[in-house]
C-alpha cells in the first residue's frame, strides 16, 4: 500500500537542499544535506523527505534512539539512496565504515522507497548489522519498496541484525548482496522478522551458518518472500533455524547453497520451520546432507499441504530431506499432504560388491529423504517421486538409523543402485496403507538389488513393518538382480527383518537380468541372510527372469521365509530369456542354508520351467509347525501339507498348505523340484 501525505512549504521557498523534515500534521520544520542532521533535529511522528534520486554519501551512522519517524523519497518510483561505501570520497574520509543506521530504545522507523548500501558494523560490533542494526525491546523498523544491499558485518547479520524482542517489517524489500561470518542477509535474535512480498538473495555466510538468514530463538514469518541465491560456509544456505520458529506461506526458498548440510534450510536445537501451502523448497546443494532441507538435533519441520520439495541435490544424503539427531535429542520432519520429487544425492557405496566379514551397512544417498541415526520422519497423504541415488542406495527413502513412518503415501519412480524406492539400514520403516510402486534398482558391478525395497542389518537391525501396503510394479535390472519387490539381507550377516501385516500385497514386481551368465533371484521377495514374515500378505503376478532365473514369487537362500495366516503366493513366475537357461521355481525357491516355514499358505497357478510351484535346493528347509516336509521328493500332481509336516496328494483342503495348479515344462515337478 502506498500512503499520500501533503505537506505544507516554509514561506519564502527552500534553499533546495535534498533533504526536508515535516511534522505530523506536514508542516515543514527545516532542511538538510546530511540525512543524520535531519534525524538528530526529528521528534515524535516527524517525516524526513528525501529528493527522488538522490545518493546520500559521507554520512555518519544514523542513529534513531526512542523515536517514531519515517523516512522516504520524495518519489515513490525513484527511491533515494544512502551509500557508506560508494560515491566520491573526500581525502582522510571514513565513508565506508560506517553501519547505516542504528535503531534502538524503542524507535519506530518507517523506511521507504529507499536503498540502503555499504555499510559496514564497525561500532557496536558484537551486534553486527551492517545495513541495519535494531536494539532494545520494542524497537521497530518498517521497509517499504527498499532495498538493503553490499553490506558487511565481521560478526552476524550483513545487511539485517535484530535484537531482545525488536520487530523488523520487510514489505516489498530486496536485502541481497550482504556478508557476515553467519546470518550473511539477516540475524534474528530474539525477536521477530515479518517478510511479506520480499527478496532475500545472493548473500553469504562466509564463515559459519545461514547464508540468507540466521535465526536465534525469535520468530521469522515470511509471506509471498523469496529466499534465493545465497550461501553458506557450513549450514543452511538459504535459512539457519537455531531454536526459532520460522513460517512460510506461498514462500520459495531455491537455488541456495551449503558447505555442508541443508543446502536450502537448516533446523537444529528446538528450532521449528513450519512450511505451509504454496511454500517451495526446489533447486538447492548441500555438500553433505540435506539438499532442500536438513533437521539436526531437537529441531523439528513440519511441512502442510501444498509443500513442495523439489529438484535439490546432496553431495552424500538425503536430497531432498536429511533427518538426524541423537540418542536423546531427536530430530523430526513432519509431512503432511507433502511433494518431494526430482531430488538427487550422490553418496558412493563403499563396498560396491560385498562379502563375508566385509559388511556393506553404506546406504549412501536417499534420494528423496535420508533418515539418519536418531532421525524420524513421519509422511501422511504425502508424495515421494521420481528422486534418485544413482551412485548409492535408497532412491525415494534412506533409512540409516533413524524411524521413517508412512502413511497413505506413495513412493515411486524413484532410483538408484540398491533399494531403487526404499533402503533401511539399521532403522526401521513402517508403512500404513502405503503404496510402493514403479520404482527401479539399476545396478552396478554387485547388481541391482531391492526395486522396491531393501531391508539391512548389521551392528544394529534394519526393520521394515508393512501394514495393509502394496509394493507394486517395481523393477531390479542389471547382470545380477535380486528382489524386484523387495529384498531382505542380501550381504553376508546383514540380517534384515520385514514384516509383512495383514492387507499387504507384493505384486507385479520383476527381477530381470540380460547376458548368459546373468541371475535374476526373486522376482517379488529375495531373502538372504535376513528374515521375512509373512502374515496374511498377497505375493503374486511377480516375476525373475534371466538366462538363470530363481523364485517368481520368493526366493530364500542363507535367511528365512516365514508364512502365516492364510498368505497366498500365486502366479507368478521364473522365465527363461533363452532356449537352453534355467528358471526355476515359480512360485519359492528355497535355496543353499534358506528355510521356508510353512506355517498357513496356498501356493498356486506359478510358472517355471522347473518347479512350478516351488523348488527346493540342497541343504534348504521346508517345514510347517517345525516340522520338514516328508517324503522329500519332487511332486507332479497337487498337494497338500499337514500340521506335522507330511504331504499328501490329492489335497486335504484342511490342511495349513495348499500347493496346486502350478505349472513347469519339467512335467515331474509342475507342484515341487526336489534337488
Amino acid at each position: 500500500t502506498s500512503d499520500v501525505w501533503t505537506f505544507k512549504t516554509r514561506a519564502g521557498g527552500t534553499t533546495g537542499k535534498s533533504i526536508k523534515r515535516y511534522d505530523s500534521s506536514g508542516d515543514f520544520k527545516g532542511e538538510y544535506d546530511k540525512l543524520s542532521e535531519a534525524v538528530a533535529e526529528a521528534v515524535n511522528g516527524d517525516r524526513i523527505v528525501v529528493d527522488g534520486g538522490m545518493e546520500l554519501k559521507e554520512e555518519p551512522e544514523i542513529t534513531i534512539d526512542g523515536k517514531e519517524v519515517t523516512i522516504r523519497s520524495s518519489d515513490p518510483n525513484n527511491p533515494f539512496t544512502i551509500d557508506m561505501g560508494g560515491g566520491r570520497s573526500a581525502p582522510g574520509s571514513k565513508r565506508g565504515n560506517n553501519r547505516v543506521f542504528h535503531i534502538t530504545n524503542g524507535a519506530s522507523v518507517t523506511i521507504r522507497d529507499a536503498i540502503i548500501q555499504g555499510g559496514v558494523a564497525t561500532d557496536n560490533v558484537q551486534f553486527g548489522g551492517g545495513g541495519i542494526l535494531i536494539t532494545q525491546p520494542g524497537s521497530k523498523v518498517t521497509t517499504i519498496n527498499a532495498t538493503i544491499t553490499e553490506n558487511t558485518s565481521p560478526l552476524a547479520g550483513g545487511g539485517v541484525a535484530h535484537y531482545h524482542n525488536s520487530t523488523f517489517n520487510a514489505i516489498n524489500t530486496t536485502i541481497t548482496g550482504n556478508t557476515a561470518p553467519y546470518g550473511g542477509g539477516v540475524l534474528v535474535y530474539e525477536s521477530t522478522f515479518n517478510a511479506s512480498c520480499t527478496t532475500i538473495s545472493s548473500n553469504t555466510a562466509t564463515e559459519s551458518v545461514g547464508g540468507g538468514v540466521r535465526m536465534w530463538d525469535g520468530t521469522f514469518n515470511a509471506t509471498d518472500t523469496t529466499i534465493t541465491e545465497n550461501k553458506a560456509k557450513t549450514s543452511g544456505g538459504g535459512v539457519e533455524n537455531f531454536s526459532g520458529t520460522f513460517n512460510a506461506y506461498d514462500t520459495t526458498i531455491a537455488s541456495n547453497t551449503a558447505n555442508v548440510n541443508g543446502g536450502g534450510v537448516a533446523v537444529s536445537v528446538w528450532g521449528t520451520f513450519y512450511a505451509y501451502e504454496g511454500t517451495t523448497i526446489a533447486s538447492n546443494t548441500a555438500n553433505k546432507s540435506g539438499g532442500g532441507v536438513a533437521v539436526e538435533a531437537a529441531g523439528t519441520f513440519n511441512a502442510y499441504e501444498g509443500t513442495t520439495i523439489a529438484s535439490n541435490t546432496a553431495n552424500e544424503s538425503g536430497g531432498g530431506v536429511a533427518v538426524s539427531g541423537t540418542e536423546y535429542l531427536s530430530g523430526t520432519f513432519i509431512a503432511n499432504n507433502v511433494t518431494i520429487s526430482g531430488n538427487q544425492a550422490n553418496g558412493v557405496l563403499a563396498d560396491p560388491v560385498g562379502s563375508r566379514g566385509n559388511r556393506q551397512t553404506d546406504l549412501a544417498g536417499g534420494g528423496g529423504v535420508a533418515v539418519l541415526e536418531w532421525g524420524e520422519f513421519y509422511a501422511e497423504d504425502s508424495l515421494i517421486e521420481s528422486n534418485k541415488a544413482p551412485n548409492g542406495a535408497a532412491g525415494g527413502v534412506g533409512v540409516l538409523g533413524g524411524t521413517f513412518t508412512a502413511t497413505r503415501t506413495e513412493i515411486k519412480d524413484n532410483s538408484a543402485v540398491r533399494g531403487g524406492g526404499v533402503g533401511v539400514s539399521e532403522g526401521a520403516f513402517e508403512t500404513y496403507s502405503a503404496t510402493i510402486t514403479r520404482n527401479r534398482a539399476e545396478g552396478n558391478e554387485a547388481g541391482a538389488i531391492g526395486g522396491g525395497v531393501l531391508v539391512l542389518g548389521a551392528e544394529g537391525i534394519g526393520i521394515f513393518n508393512a501394514y495393509g501396503t502394496v509394493i507394486e510394479e517395481n523393477k531390479a535390472e542389471s547382470s545380477v538382480a535380486h528382489g524386484g519387490g523387495v529384498a531382505v539381507g542380501i550381504f553376508y550377516a546383514e540380517e534384515g527383518i520385514f514384516n509383512a501385516y495383514a492387507g499387504t500385497t507384493i505384486t507385479g514386481n520383476t527381477a530381470e537380468a540380460e547376458g548368459d551368465d546373468a541371475m535374476a533371484y526373486g522376482g517379488g521377495v529375495e531373502v538372504w541372510w535376513g528374515t521375512f514374515n509373512a502374515t496374511e500378505t498377497t505375493i503374486t503376478e511377480n516375476t525373475a527372469v534371466s538366462s538363470h532365473a530363481f523364485g517368481g514369487g520368493v526366493d530364500v537362500s542363507w535367511g528365512t521365509f516365514n508364512a502365516y495366516e492364510n498368505t497366498t503366493i500365486t502366479k507368478n513366475a521364473a522365465e527363461a530369456n533363452g532356449d537352453s537357461a534355467e528358471a526355476s521355481g515359480g512360485g519359492v525357491v528355497v535355496g543353499y542354508h534358506g528355510t521356508f516355514n510353512a506355517q498357513s499358505v496356498e501356493i498356486s497357478g506359478n510358472v517355471a520351467k522347473a518347479g512350478g510351484g516351488i523348488f527346493w535346493k540342497p541343504n534348504g528347509v521346508v517345514r510347517t509347525n517345525g516340522q520338514v516336509w516328508t517324503p522329500r521328493t519332487s511332486k507332479k500332481d497337487d498337494f497338500s501339507v499337514d500340521t506335522g509336516g507330511g504331504i499328501q496328494s490329492p489335497c486335504d483342503t484342511n490342511d495349513p498348505v495348499q500347493v496346486f495348479e502350478n505349472t513347469a515344462d519339467d512335467g515331474d515337478s509342475t507342484q515341487m523340484k526336489v534337488e
